[in-house]
């Protein structure tokens, strides 16, 4: 499966590999907007693209890689932009960070609500990845607050990418009453109490 970096500036340098990349999330992107995941196939999102199979697979394993790459490449930008320079790891920053996933789990789920359901048990495990590698980039760059100071990076980013994951899901599901800043405040503070952060 193909590893996407989120990071700005590590993209593929061959135009034609990007051109044919983005021929083919774009496919793929169009496709969700009018089936559900699973009756979408290689060929579907090949023939959609203009290439053959065999371009197709020279990119990816398979429409699953393609999934992720898409996914992870758009939620790594949008945290990001939220973050462009390093600031430590707070309960304010947290906060914010929660949020854009939030956001973007709200949005997916509004685009495409048959393909979001249907994609629940297969994207869970790809966001939670680039949310765990965000994280983790962003320690590394930026620090932690004292609460969290002395451990590790690891333990630090596998802890807040599965609670941010998992409360931004059940929010995308629910009513939300909340907005996503409120949502996002209330794990922030139980994973970084505020008199320590």
């Amino acid at each position: 499966m193909e590893k996407v970096l989120s990071c700005p500036g590590n993209e593929v340098s061959d135009p034609r590999v990007r051109r044919t990349r983005a021929l083919l999330q774009d496919a793929l992107r169009a496709l969700l907007h009018e089936k559900k995941f699973s009756a979408i196939s290689v060929q579907d999102i090949a023939e959609r693209a203009t290439i053959n199979r065999a371009t197709f697979y020279a990119h990816y394993d398979d429409k699953y890689a393609l999934l992720s790459s898409i996914l992870r490449s758009e939620l790594g930008a949008a945290l990001w932009r939220r973050f462009p320079k390093p600031t430590p790891l707070t309960q304010d920053s947290l906060t914010r960070l929660a949020a854009a996933v939030f956001e973007f789990m709200g949005e997916m789920r509004m685009q495409c609500p048959d393909s979001a359901r249907d994609l629940e048990n297969t994207i869970g495990t790809m966001l939670q990845a680039e949310i765990y590698s965000f994280i983790e980039t962003w320690i590394r760059m930026g620090g932690v607050s004292p609460a969290l100071r002395g451990r590790s990076r690891e333990t630090i980013a596998t802890v807040l990418s599965w609670s941010i994951f998992g409360s931004a899901l059940r929010w995308s599901h629910g009513d939300r009453k909340q907005n996503s800043e409120e949502a996002a405040r209330e794990i922030a503070v139980l994973l970084i109490p505020a008199n320590e952060a």
